[in-house]
């Protein structure tokens, strides 16, 4: 085991001296654990004395040439020349395996109460990602990729479906794609149910359509009237690139027992003059599955000819024929569990990935009604689609609901994501009845304003997440067994972060989003200003933005 302390108080020849010895470490693909800190940071002096214990900690694996605990000033990362590597915040503690990056210690699997930065904390993650690699070295080669990027397998979806409209959100449309029968996918599934399996073909994806200006090239935003009912205001190219980034994010931080919050991201581009906007409006228009789907698209069509927009984001998404709009199930038996669903998966959202979704009105979440391996004794799966309001929670609202989840206080906790401001400076608690079902001030089924939560709620939501957790144990047991039949195909769950990687790269451009930096934050924050203050002088355009059923 190689021990490695990287800062600017070593003089030239032995900063170098240690530099090259990790490039070593890096070139024989060894398993590197990395702390990033930077000088006069509070937390950063906290965590390098618990940090520096692992030499005297870790003495079982004194002989492991291929294992490096590293820890770098920031301001000397550059000489290594890891060109993936981003942080958000300091300090940092990371795993990469050669040049990949492999795991964030704050996205590890340990459990919240385990990730306190002290010396046995780290003890156990570097334990646990040593052996689970070590595992997935002799046991496990199944897994299977889907590029965002492959142009081929969505034109070939494209011109062999039909093509219906599916419902409206704040910045787009969306269609569902279903293959012709007797037409080959060529893309497979990545999530698993007991209505359909890992690897089985997608036969169905849903297709959401943005529309979008570029202000590097001087393009400016524009409103864009379809019907009387449909009507958009352009979002920037970045915040479409965003919303992909976010989605997938969100797809790879929840995907460890192959049952993600929300849909995989099979493809993503944006069009404009240059690479055929009009051949997939018209490819898309001239399969339209009935008279609806084909006059909003030959709208649209016809929007463009005439330049209203200049270009259009696309977004596919992996999908399935049982999942149902929960705006579609108000009125069946079971309409409250199925709301229940949702206030746990918003819930999850936001304690597992640190995300609020911001748009989680009824149209933009589907419950797969046949699925009965999510909770276990219960039929029913929440899926989250539309992520163009999605952004980090504030980290001080983030751990009072964090707080609030531990003492079993569910409701305390969802309250506090309608009061988080959302990007286009729309204030959620002024639309009760899109978003007041997770705000305790609307009854989902009845349509009528309410004071609170009912106090059945907390104990119902103890009873999901119960389920979930014995629901999660079988499908461990399940895949254990899966793959000792045909290791090949069927992976062990869960997943690591390195096999998720390995399997998807639905990041837009094939790349990770790079880090903001303070500068960039700043550039962000005052076009957020700007954008809240056109919001809140025109209300008339607000509530254009909202989705109506």
């Amino acid at each position: 085991m190689v021990f490695l302390h990287i800062n600017n108080d070593n003089n030239i020849s032995a900063l170098n001296d240690k530099i090259n010895k990790l490039k070593a470490l890096i070139s024989t693909n060894s398993d590197i654990f990395i702390l990033i800190y930077m000088e006069n940071c509070g937390p950063c002096n906290a965590t390098r004395p618990e940090w520096n214990k692992l030499k005297n900690v870790l003495k079982k694996y004194k002989n492991h040439k291929k294992i490096g605990i590293v820890d770098i000033d920031k301001e000397l990362l550059p000489k290594i020349q890891l060109n993936n590597i981003h942080p958000m915040g300091f300090p940092t503690m990371i795993n990469i395996k050669g040049r990949e990056f492999f795991e964030n210690y704050e996205d590890s699997n340990l459990i919240d109460e385990e990730k306190d930065r002290s010396v046995d904390s780290f003890v156990k993650w570097i334990e646990i990602t040593v052996k689970k690699q070590e595992n997935q070295k002799k046991n496990q080669t199944g897994g299977l990729m889907i590029n965002t990027k492959d142009d081929v397998a969505f034109n070939h979806f494209l011109d062999n479906s039909k093509i219906s409209f599916l419902t409206k959100g704040s910045f787009g449309i969306t269609f569902t794609a279903t293959l012709n029968p007797g037409v080959v996918s060529q893309y497979t599934r990545l999530e698993s149910s007991s209505s359909f399996d890992y690897g089985d073909e997608v036969r169905t994806i849903i297709i959401k359509i943005g529309f979008v200006h570029d202000e590097s090239k001087g393009e400016k935003e524009v409103d864009v009237f379809i019907t009387s009912s449909v009507q958009f205001t352009t979002g920037e190219v970045q915040t479409f690139k965003n919303e992909v980034n976010i989605q997938t994010d969100i797809f790879l931080k929840t995907m460890n027992y192959l049952q993600p919050i929300c849909p995989a991201v099979v493809y993503s581009n944006i069009y404009n003059d240059e690479n055929g906007i009009a051949e997939v409006i018209e490819n898309m228009l001239k399969n339209s599955e009935n008279s609806n789907t084909q006059s909003l698209l030959k709208k649209i069509y016809d929007l463009n000819q005439s330049k209203v927009f200049n270009n259009i984001g696309l977004i596919g998404m992996e999908f399935a024929d049982s999942y149902k709009l929960l705006y579609d199930l108000k009125h069946m038996p079971d309409a409250y569990l199925y709301k229940n669903m949702t206030l746990y998966i918003l819930l999850k959202l936001a304690i597992n990935t640190g995300y609020t979704h911001g748009d989680f009105h009824s149209g933009n979440i589907f419950i797969n009604v046949s699925s009965n391996n999510y909770f276990k004794g219960i039929n029913g799966k929440p899926l989250l689609i539309d992520f163009g309001q999605a952004q980090k929670i504030p980290i001080n609202i983030l751990n009072n609901m964090k707080d609030q989840y531990k003492n079993g206080n569910y409701t305390e906790a969802l309250k506090q994501l309608c009061d988080i401001d959302r990007p286009d400076g729309v204030n959620m608690r002024e639309y009760p009845s899109f978003y007041g079902f997770a705000c305790g001030t609307y009854d989902f089924k009845t349509n009528k304003a309410i004071r609170d939560f009912p106090p059945n709620i907390n104990p119902k939501m103890d009873q999901l997440i119960k389920m979930r957790e014995e629901a999660i144990d079988d499908i461990v047991e399940l895949f254990k067994t899966k793959h000792d039949g045909n290791p090949d195909k069927f992976p062990l769950l869960p997943l690591s972060n390195a096999v998720k990687n390995s399997m998807y790269s639905g990041l837009i451009g094939g790349r990770r989003k790079k880090r903001k930096t303070l500068a960039n934050r700043r550039t962000l924050a005052n076009r957020r200003t700007r954008k809240t203050r056109r919001t809140r002088v025109n209300k008339n355009k607000k509530s254009k933005r909202i989705r109506k059923h």
